[in-house]
């Protein structure tokens, strides 16, 4: 008896504490094992103790309850597992498809139809490089050793053109430079500046003087002569405009400057037309260009791979008939009848078909050139051009340039002159000069005909023999 109360009283303390089980399912789950270890020791002395099955059923419910909740959690399990499995089912299709992508368009092929369309597409483009020639010959051939050229220019949304270049001349091994800009905003009016004119002719004059008695007596007066003439055109900016030339001119008719006028005007529109076409298709119908991975071990200013090229005769040349095509529609036929009917010159504009046999020899002798592409799949863009010269020939060269599209806004220089002031500041530039040096030679050679002819406070000739000296 003592046996069966002490069993009642722990299924009595059990059965009350049936809600704090019902805590969240971590706690349940936490306590499950606890429970089961009950029951088994229940079930081992239930031969003895009889219990009803009333007093045993809210042990029994309490894992039915237990049960019930697992399988939800298995259901998140299992779509978690579903879509990482479509995720990475994404992932391998998308890699295979730019997998695909990639060689489709990474071909020597393809990457040349790219980049060169572009190329022949882009509005805007810089254009950075050197192109040099050497003189093989020896110095008493020829005393010309090198002429180089380093080269800055860029093309503004197909309008505006901005171009810097530098030329530098050896000759007999002492180097002279002159310095060129040009800006062409999209009404065809020109800026031109030129730098280091003056200097360069003064070097250029001592260098022909030295160990030449005869000419060394008069080097100064060049060397003046530069300074005056060449000083009125070094480092200003000069304004080109075709039709204020044409107006400035004396020896045209005012018919033939309207038909001056005209005839330029046909002229510009044709270079907007020209600039209008989309040359990149013309490119792709009749792609010439084939590439190779370049052989050599060079190192190149242009940014992505290099490449060697060659041309397939037959689609330059089908090339070459398009753009003669494309040629003819921008008016060019009307603008030379134009031309020629201010001269009165009668004559047919025409344009010479290119021949197979001659495209053939041209593209034989042609230098090995190399390019560089940058870029991926679709974008792939021109970065540079690479080749070099004539080196079995009395002279041989090099031309290396790159290209980008980083061009800024291009403006017109707000402090130009016309040019038709440089014209007039020359001529005076050289009377003045020829002045003062006819009045040096004189005050050489005769004093008296110095006094005679020249005033001795401007040393220039005296007014009433201006006409006289200048004549003869």
């Amino acid at each position: 008896m003592e046996d069966k109360e002490e069993v009642k009283n722990i299924e009595i303390n059990e059965v009350p504490e049936e809600p704090e089980t019902k805590v969240e399912e971590s706690e349940v789950k936490a306590e499950e094992p606890e429970i089961k270890v009950e029951k088994s020791e229940i079930k081992a002395e239930e031969p003895e103790k009889k219990v009803e099955e009333s007093e045993k059923k809210p042990e029994i419910e309490i894992p039915k309850q237990e049960e019930k909740k697992a399988p939800k959690e298995k259901k998140k399990g299992g779509k978690g597992k579903v879509v990482g499995c479509i995720i990475g089912a994404v992932a391998v299709l998308g890699g295979g498809g730019f997998g695909v992508a990639y060689a489709l368009t990474s071909s020597p092929e393809k990457v040349a139809l790219y980049a060169i369309s572009d190329f022949l597409s882009s509005k805007s483009l810089g254009i950075n490089g050197v192109i040099e020639v050497y003189s093989n010959s020896s110095l008493s051939q020829n005393p010309f050793k090198s002429v180089k050229l380093e080269l800055k220019s860029e093309q503004k949304d197909s309008k505006d053109f901005n171009t810097n270049a530098t030329i530098s001349v050896n000759f007999n091994n002492k180097e002279y430079s002159v310095s060129l800009g040009a800006v062409v905003v999209q009404d065809y009016t020109i800026y031109v500046k030129v730098s280091s004119l003056k200097e360069a002719a003064k070097q250029i004059i001592k260098e022909l003087g030295a160990g030449n008695s005869s000419y060394s007596s008069y080097a100064e007066l060049y060397e003046d002569l530069a300074d005056k003439v060449a000083g009125e055109i070094d480092d200003i900016w000069w304004k080109l405009s075709v039709p204020e030339l044409i107006d400035e001119a004396d020896i045209v008719s005012s018919s033939d400057k309207e038909k001056a006028k005209d005839a330029y005007k046909c002229l510009i529109d044709a270079a907007k037309k020209s600039s209008e076409k989309d040359y990149a298709k013309i490119y792709k119908d009749n792609a010439f260009v084939k590439l190779e991975a370049h052989s050599g071990d060079e190192k190149f200013s242009g940014k992505g791979t290099a490449y060697d090229v060659t041309i397939d005769a037959d689609k330059f040349m089908s090339f070459a008939d398009a753009m003669t095509n494309e040629v003819d529609g921008l008016g060019l036929k009307d603008c030379t009848k134009k031309l020629n009917d201010i001269n009165g010159v009668s004559s047919k504009y025409t344009t010479q078909k290119l021949e197979k046999d001659d495209i053939k020899k041209v593209i034989e002798k042609m230098p090995k050139m190399v390019v560089t592409i940058d870029g991926f799949l679709f974008m792939r863009s021109l970065t540079g051009f690479y080749t070099t010269f004539g080196s079995d020939a009395s002279y041989s060269g090099k031309i290396d340039l790159t290209f980008n599209k980083n061009v800024n806004k291009i403006e017109a220089p707000s402090d130009a002159k016309p040019v038709t002031d440089l014209y007039k500041n020359v001529v005076k530039a050289y009377e003045d000069w020829q002045d003062t040096a006819t009045c040096k030679v004189l005050k050489k050679q005769s004093a008296v005909a110095y006094n005679t002819y020249c005033d001795s406070t401007t040393n220039k000739i005296k007014s009433q023999y201006k006409s006289y000296f200048k004549n003869s």
